[in-house]
């Protein structure tokens, strides 16, 4: 894989939010790997410690090793894998929903009639929408 850093933890950047998201939005966070590469080699792994709140890790700000480093944050990884990529998807809804990106196709329809697209083509759950 190669790591941009060796077996010293990087602190997050200090950059607008919006960028972050944009770079978490952009992710992939399928697999370790990709998700390493993608996002977590600029923003490390404490960005996780409010993602669950019942899950507590700590990590160090240098390990012996970059084995030893990987092995930490791939556990950490792969306990919050899930709730990651559900948080993504629930980001990447609202852009559609709320129009964020200024989709010029998506402009003549209200906030409520995209969620009713959304749930019909995504979810299948118009019901939720009605009641």
């Amino acid at each position: 894989m190669g790591l941009k850093q060796t077996s010293t933890l990087y602190f997050p950047y200090v950059e607008r939010l919006g960028l972050l998201l944009l770079r978490f939005l952009n992710a992939d966070l399928y697999t370790y790997e990709t998700a390493y590469k993608d996002f977590f080699f600029a923003y490390g792994f404490e960005i996780l410690k409010d993602v669950d709140k019942d899950y507590k890790f700590e990590l160090k700000g240098k390990y012996e090793d970059d084995e030893t480093y990987l092995k930490e944050t791939k556990k950490i990884y792969d306990n919050l894998k899930e709730q990651l990529l559900y948080i993504q998807e629930q980001i990447t809804d609202a852009v559609y929903i709320y129009n964020i990106n200024e989709n010029e196709d998506l402009k003549p329809f209200t906030h409520s009639q995209r969620y009713a697209v959304y749930l019909i083509k995504r979810k299948g759950k118009l019901y939720s929408y009605i009641y």
